[in-house]
């Protein structure tokens, strides 16, 4: 469900005040006992002038959200900026791992090892395929930009972070898992939910005395 801004909130409830005010004026003005020319001047001069008082509170609110806005741009860009340098690290260190299996390979180690060498290929290639299925698109407003295992627990738990943007908010959760548990598996987890709250039930922290 969508969230209606606080400025719009506060323009909405502004418009309506100055049209109760308005007809409040109305009324009184008709109760009154002034002229009929009179008061019919009144109720000119109050319809001008709410025309213009509603105008200048349109044009307000109008500059009010481009601005706030724009501010939200800027800051989804540095944080997109931000998790490609994390996914380009993940490349590299990938690369890396490429690197170091091709460098200790000997010609002895041609036929038995070669299967290492394979298990390490598929793995860095899985990492690849892993890394652009990002951004991954939940649902309408619901998108996960990254998953990163940030650290592995001796007791057989590992920290999880997660990186999105849901109904226009970005967003960051920590979870525990299971140590066993693969980037494969936590994203069919988190692809589950339907909001970013429902995270909180697939951690284990709450379990953990030690956390």
């Amino acid at each position: 469900m969508m969230k209606t801004p606080k400025t719009k909130i506060l323009f909405l409830a502004s418009v309506l005040s100055i049209c109760l005010l308005a007809v409040l004026a109305g009324i009184l003005i008709q109760e009154s006992h002034l002229p009929y020319m009179t008061k019919y001047s009144f109720f000119m001069f109050l319809i001008a002038g709410l025309c213009v008082i509603l105008i200048l509170t349109s044009n307000a609110y109008e500059r009010i959200a481009e601005h706030l806005n724009g501010d939200l741009l800027k800051k989804k860009d540095a944080e997109l900026k931000e998790t490609e340098q994390k996914l380009k690290k993940l490349q590299a260190q990938a690369e890396e791992l490429k690197e170091r299996m091709s460098a200790h390979s000997t010609p002895t180690q041609e036929e038995a090892p070669k299967s290492d060498t394979e298990l390490l290929r598929k793995k860095c290639e899985t990492l690849e395929k892993f890394r652009n299925t990002f951004p991954y698109r939940i649902s309408d407003g619901y998108i996960l930009y990254n998953i990163m295992r940030t650290e592995i627990q001796v007791s057989g738990f590992s920290r999880w972070q997660l990186v999105g943007e849901f109904d226009g908010q970005l967003w960051e959760y920590t979870l525990l898992r299971p140590d066993t548990q693969s980037y494969k598996e936590m994203l069919s987890l988190a692809a589950t939910t339907s909001a970013p709250a429902e995270l909180q039930e697939l951690n284990f922290s709450e379990q953990l005395l030690w956390n």
